[in-house]
């Protein structure tokens, strides 16, 4: 079994060593002086520890920030620990499979102005590392230490463990002067967020969902009178953006769903239940295939429909399936490609692969009688996994 360790790197090795700061110096060391000189190797090494249970290895992720002084100690720490391990196979060191930095870009105490961007690619670098936020997972095996670094920058860190319901351990800085400090397992908050803003304002949350895009105040007004807004919105000049407690919400929430299409009010009536569940197969395969290659041949099924307009082919239930549809391409919080799908008509039919231009023709009336694309047409339409 394999754990990963979280950890901010601070400055309080070079602080304490200066000029004499390196790994082979470390390497030389008692483990008194480095537990008297270190609160990262202090702490880190208490935590394996006390984790190191059955047959289990380690994972150790040092978050730096910017500033050089602090990336120079994580990469003397990832040195050190990696070296250790190849000449003692005593626990701790003998458990640690691998150590990796990760540079938090924005968070540099020397740069003015730069702390929201750097927190928010702190959640960017924070969700690589646990493979996603998601409502299903079993963070477990995830554990934070947060007790070296900066405590402006921890807060955060301790915050989303707390959410992921990830284990946290944290040593009081003056207990470090002691042979055997003290360390604390934080308990989880029994806390339950609701998640019902998203439902009633889901829309809103799709449009913030786009890292460029803005959203007027006015449609905030809905939320505005909830005691939760300030905690979910937050102004940068005219802009309306999420904030990182929401991000991360938001992240949960949406992992709850295979996506979400925006359906045409008056296209698409799903009808009975049954007509529901094969459309949510339909919509399941048109988000997967085009996150996987959006020049599949079958989402661009090509009949002669004016651009932007695709012609998706699919079967399910042993009934040809095709759906009008168009979408907008973006990237989200963390970097990663999205679409914005609106779907303007669908045709369920045994026949329809052998009606000639049947379908075809249908669809180019549709398209006709629109005289411009208006999304106010569109309702978005959760799709639920399978």
């Amino acid at each position: 079994m394999k754990k990963h360790i979280i950890s901010f790197v601070g400055n309080t090795l070079s602080a304490r060593l200066g000029e004499l700061l390196s790994s082979s110096y470390l390497l030389g060391m008692s483990e008194e002086d480095l537990n008297q000189k270190s609160p990262e190797i202090n702490s880190l090494n208490q935590i394996i520890r006390h984790e190191a249970t059955g047959d289990v290895v380690f994972d150790v992720y040092l978050l730096s920030t910017e500033t050089e002084e602090v990336y120079k100690c994580a990469e003397i720490l990832r040195e050190f620990y990696l070296n250790k391990r190849r000449t003692s196979e005593m626990v701790p060191y003998g458990l640690i499979e691998n150590v990796e930095v990760r540079i938090i870009k924005g968070l540099d105490a020397k740069r003015q102005g730069t702390f929201s961007e750097g927190i928010r690619n702190l959640l960017i670098e924070f969700s690589d590392i646990v493979n996603g936020f998601s409502f299903e997972r079993n963070y477990s095996n995830y554990i934070v230490n947060s007790t070296p670094g900066y405590k402006s920058i921890n807060f955060f860190v301790s915050l989303l463990a707390q959410m992921l319901r990830m284990p946290t351990y944290y040593i009081y800085e003056p207990s470090t002067r002691y042979d055997k400090p003290e360390l604390i397992s934080m308990p989880l908050l029994p806390v339950k967020f609701d998640f019902s803003i998203f439902d009633d304002n889901l829309e809103i949350f799709l449009a913030l969902d786009d890292s460029n895009d803005t959203v007027d105040t006015s449609r905030l007004k809905s939320v505005e009178s909830n005691h939760s807004f300030d905690a979910f919105f937050e102004k940068t000049g005219n802009n309306w953006k999420m904030t990182f407690f929401a991000l991360v919400l938001w992240e949960i929430y949406k992992s709850r769903y295979s996506g979400f299409v925006f359906l045409h009010k008056k296209g698409i009536d799903l009808g009975l239940k049954q007509r529901r569940e094969q459309f949510d197969r339909v919509l399941r395969e048109l988000l997967t295939r085009l996150h996987k290659n959006k020049e599949d041949p079958d989402l661009n099924h090509n009949v002669g429909l004016p651009s932007p307009w695709h012609v998706f082919k699919t079967e399910v239930d042993n009934n040809e399936v095709r759906v009008l549809y168009r979408f907008e391409e973006y990237y989200d919080h963390f970097g990663l490609q999205s679409f914005r799908i609106y779907a303007r008509q669908a045709l369920f039919n045994k026949k329809v692969h052998n009606s000639g231009n049947e379908y075809v023709n249908t669809f180019k009336r549709t398209i006709s009688t629109d005289t411009a694309f208006d999304k106010d047409m569109y309702k978005v339409y959760k799709v639920e996994k399978e």
